[in-house]
């Protein structure tokens, strides 16, 4: 393998993205997309950026393991665990399977730590996978992303 490359993904609330339902046709679009993505990226040695959230973030996760490629948790906030909606036995084995996991914020949930980890997720990666669900409230952070320079892969939902 080549040099080392960050791929990180950023992706807005699951319930505008597909829901839940892991067999949903945007998710499982989605996921196809990320593949292509990680493939396009093959000569370099990826390691993959997560926040781990429901939907899309596991998606990206899960998208790793099937690709043979390391993968590194960003927790927004301590006891994520308590808002995950799917079988609780999943995101425990996606936290096993990272290498590595850190909180970037103390303490429980609010809004704010959302938006810090989307922002520490595009300060940290060389290369980014934005989810975009055509909400205004994004329009601010992909402007700074694309300001960035580097490469940013949009699928649009």
């Amino acid at each position: 393998m080549g040099k080392i490359i960050n791929i990180g993904i950023i992706a807005p609330k699951t319930y505008t993205v597909g829901g839940y339902d892991t067999e949903s046709f945007e998710r499982k679009s989605i996921r196809k997309y990320i593949n292509a993505i990680l493939k396009y990226y093959q000569e370099y040695e990826i390691i993959g950026i997560t926040g781990l959230a429901n939907g899309v973030e596991q998606d990206f996760a899960e998208c790793c393991i099937d690709n043979d490629i390391k993968y590194l948790v960003y927790l927004p906030f301590q006891k994520q665990e308590k808002y995950w909606m799917n079988p609780i036995d999943t995101y425990k084995d996606l936290l096993d399977s990272s290498h590595g996991i850190e909180y970037i914020s103390r303490g429980e949930y609010s809004p704010r730590k959302m938006i810090k980890k989307q922002k520490f997720i595009g300060q940290h990666s060389d290369v980014i996978i934005y989810i975009w669900n055509n909400l205004k409230s994004n329009c601010a952070l992909l402007s700074k992303l694309l300001a960035t320079n580097k490469p940013i892969f949009i699928i649009k939902v």
